[in-house]
């Protein structure tokens, strides 16, 4: 019998799955306070930078719903926890930024953050599927990479979106 791509990390032991969440967790914390030195006059870096979010978030959802086991991407409970964790950890990661030099505060990182989280889920039900249409997968892979191409070519280098309820 084949099993999922997903089903392989569900089945992981608990004490492995809440480990990589908890590394998942520090990876995040460790990118909020990152400093970047002076990126020079490229304009590719800070754009990577940009939309450097969703994968991380996506991360972060991913072992959200391995928690779960292996039913995290048709948990609608799982799936819930992981986007408002998402959601959550994005605004406390742009409220942190705004005491993090050479970092900027935008609500859009947090839009960022959301797309990866919901890709992250798109990506694990597909994954879930005893035999995953490649072809199907690919596709999806293309599509959330144009929508995060296109929200990246929206957000980049525009005037940013304030917190709210947050004076800088």
């Amino acid at each position: 019998m084949k099993t999922s791509l997903y089903l392989i990390l569900g089945q992981l032991a608990p004490p492995l799955r809440l480990s990589a969440f908890v590394a998942a967790c520090g990876l995040v914390l460790w990118v909020s306070n990152y400093q970047p030195s002076n990126l020079g006059e490229s304009v590719v870096l800070p754009f990577l930078f940009q939309i450097g979010h969703a994968p991380l978030y996506g991360i972060l959802a991913l072992t959200c719903l391995m928690l779960w086991g292996e039913q995290g991407p048709f948990n609608s409970s799982a799936i819930g926890a992981a986007i408002a964790l998402v959601a959550f950890a994005g605004f406390l990661d742009e409220w942190h930024q705004l005491s993090v030099p050479a970092r900027a505060s935008d609500l859009r990182d947090v839009c960022t953050d959301l797309i990866g989280a919901c890709s992250a889920v798109l990506l694990a039900r597909w994954a879930s599927a005893t035999r995953p249409s490649w072809g199907a997968g690919l596709k999806l892979l293309v599509s959330i990479l144009a929508v995060l191409a296109a929200w990246g070519w929206y957000s980049f280098d525009a005037t940013p979106w304030p917190l709210p309820f947050v004076t800088p």
